[in-house]
């Protein structure tokens, strides 16, 4: 976890910022796999960190977009670790999807601008760059919002799970840059949150091995009634059921 940390933060170690970011704009050019494996072995050491937010959702929603000039302005920082940029969706209504979102975008080309309210945005606190899901003339849209232009107003939070800072994303006539999506727009904001499942459902994967793997090693070293309690029939039931639902993830994740 330390590696993963450091590395994250120098930009320099393991270079796993830009595994999944094509060549072009300064990643590694690795795809969807690889970016799993990273996310996996994050899970299983619990890192707190944004490279979740960052390198894997965010970043990987500017690969996924049809627009070179936005590739070339952001992918480079969040391949080297210099930006630390995020994804806002969800709402006051916790919907996901953005089909029903009340944050609009207003003007055209340089006099863009968005207001409206995001929930839970993932290193809200911390990050450069905010890609928001957006509405314009009542269809969905992807636009990037940085923290050093004339707002936004990120407001971290607590929530149950103390290791993912969230934040509430404040936007009141904000400047913003449209993305262009190409000729479907909202078919290519689906498979960006499709990509983000995967991702998270990576990590998630990760997690849940390391929590077999540590509920194992104690069944081994932990004695009752003069034997360890992985022995007992019941134990071995338990862990061997939580094997069986860990590789149907797996599985369901790579294939």
């Amino acid at each position: 976890a330390v590696i993963f940390a450091l590395s994250f933060f120098s930009g320099s170690e393991l270079g796993l910022q830009g595994i999944a970011i094509p060549e072009q704009f300064g990643g590694a050019g690795a795809g969807t796999r690889e970016l799993s494996i990273v996310c996996e072995e994050m899970g299983r050491a619990l890192l707190v960190g944004p490279y979740l937010s960052s390198v894997a959702i965010a970043g990987q929603a500017l690969v996924a977009c049809s627009d070179l000039r936005a590739k070339q302005r952001w992918l480079p920082g969040i391949a080297d670790g210099s930006i630390i940029a995020t994804l806002a969706v969800a709402e006051e209504s916790d919907r996901w999807d953005g089909n029903e979102s009340t944050t609009v975008a207003d003007g055209e080309g340089n006099e863009t601008t968005l207001s409206g309210i995001k929930m839970f945005v993932p290193d809200g606190g911390t990050s450069d760059v905010f890609v928001v899901i957006a509405a314009r003339d009542r269809t969905r849209g992807m636009f990037v919002v940085e923290r050093s232009t004339a707002g936004p107003a990120a407001e971290p939070f607590e929530t149950l799970d103390l290791t993912r800072p969230m934040a509430r994303l404040v936007l009141d006539r904000t400047p913003a840059t449209q993305i262009d999506l190409g000729d479907s727009p909202s078919e290519q904001i689906q498979r960006i949150f499709d990509l983000a499942v995967i991702v998270v459902a990576a990590e998630q994967l990760g997690g849940a091995q390391r929590c077999l793997d540590m509920a194992v090693e104690y069944a081994k070293i932990r004695e009752q009634f003069g034997r360890p309690i992985g022995s007992f029939q019941a134990i071995k039931h338990r862990c061997a059921d939580l094997l069986v639902l860990i590789e149907a993830a797996r599985s369901a994740l790579l294939f």
